[in-house]
Protein backbone atom coordinates (compact mmCIF):
# COMPACT_ATOMS: atom_id res chain seq x y z
CA UNK A 1 0.00 0.00 0.00
CA UNK A 2 1.06 3.39 -0.99
CA UNK A 3 0.18 5.09 2.20
CA UNK A 4 2.03 2.85 4.36
CA UNK A 5 5.39 3.41 2.64
CA UNK A 6 7.49 5.65 3.80
CA UNK A 7 10.46 8.25 1.89
CA UNK A 8 14.16 7.18 2.78
CA UNK A 9 14.87 10.31 4.59
CA UNK A 10 12.12 9.38 7.50
CA UNK A 11 13.80 7.11 9.59
CA UNK A 12 16.80 9.19 9.43
CA UNK A 13 14.58 12.66 10.27
CA UNK A 14 12.41 10.34 12.73
CA UNK A 15 15.66 9.39 14.37
CA UNK A 16 17.51 12.67 14.82
CA UNK A 17 14.38 14.30 15.98
CA UNK A 18 14.17 11.45 18.45
CA UNK A 19 17.78 12.57 19.51
CA UNK A 20 16.67 16.28 19.81
CA UNK A 21 13.85 15.85 21.68
CA UNK A 22 15.95 13.90 24.19
CA UNK A 23 18.68 16.58 24.64
CA UNK A 24 15.95 19.53 24.63
CA UNK A 25 14.28 17.19 28.09
CA UNK A 26 17.75 16.87 29.49
CA UNK A 27 18.41 20.73 29.12
CA UNK A 28 14.95 21.40 30.19
CA UNK A 29 15.74 19.15 33.30
CA UNK A 30 19.33 21.06 33.99
CA UNK A 31 17.20 24.38 33.86
CA UNK A 32 14.86 22.89 36.45
CA UNK A 33 17.20 22.01 38.43
CA UNK A 34 19.47 24.57 38.68
CA UNK A 35 16.97 27.29 39.02
CA UNK A 36 16.76 28.15 42.68
CA UNK A 37 13.09 30.42 42.01
CA UNK A 38 10.91 27.66 41.64
CA UNK A 39 12.58 26.13 45.19
CA UNK A 40 12.17 29.39 46.92
CA UNK A 41 8.62 29.61 45.72
CA UNK A 42 7.92 25.80 47.17
CA UNK A 43 9.39 27.17 49.96
CA UNK A 44 7.59 29.97 50.49
CA UNK A 45 3.97 27.85 50.16
CA UNK A 46 5.59 25.31 52.86
CA UNK A 47 5.67 28.00 55.09
CA UNK A 48 2.11 29.32 54.49
CA UNK A 49 0.42 25.96 54.51
CA UNK A 50 2.30 22.91 54.92
CA UNK A 51 0.37 20.59 53.05
CA UNK A 52 -0.06 22.76 49.61
CA UNK A 53 3.82 23.44 49.85
CA UNK A 54 4.33 19.37 50.01
CA UNK A 55 2.04 18.84 47.48
CA UNK A 56 3.88 21.36 45.41
CA UNK A 57 6.88 19.71 45.74
CA UNK A 58 6.10 16.28 45.59
CA UNK A 59 4.39 16.87 42.01
CA UNK A 60 7.39 19.27 40.71
CA UNK A 61 9.80 16.34 41.45
CA UNK A 62 7.78 13.91 39.54
CA UNK A 63 7.47 16.34 36.64
CA UNK A 64 11.03 17.05 36.92
CA UNK A 65 12.56 12.98 37.29
CA UNK A 66 9.84 12.04 34.78
CA UNK A 67 11.31 14.44 32.16
CA UNK A 68 14.78 13.33 33.22
CA UNK A 69 13.64 9.32 32.78
CA UNK A 70 12.51 10.27 29.30
CA UNK A 71 14.82 12.37 28.17
CA UNK A 72 17.41 9.17 29.34
CA UNK A 73 15.45 6.45 27.99
CA UNK A 74 14.85 7.89 24.59
CA UNK A 75 18.33 8.03 23.44
CA UNK A 76 18.79 4.12 24.83
CA UNK A 77 15.85 2.68 23.21
CA UNK A 78 16.85 4.50 19.49
CA UNK A 79 19.98 3.25 19.60
CA UNK A 80 19.16 -0.42 21.30
CA UNK A 81 16.69 -0.18 18.04
CA UNK A 82 19.08 0.88 15.67
CA UNK A 83 21.40 -2.12 16.57
CA UNK A 84 19.36 -4.73 16.43
CA UNK A 85 17.12 -4.14 13.36
CA UNK A 86 19.50 -2.73 10.76
CA UNK A 87 18.23 -0.44 7.73
CA UNK A 88 16.16 -2.41 5.02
Amino acid sequence: MRLIERPDGSRTQRIVLLYVASVLLLAIFWTLDNTPTIDTWINQEAERDVYWGNFIYFAYAVIKYAILAVGVIIPIMVTALLLIKPKD
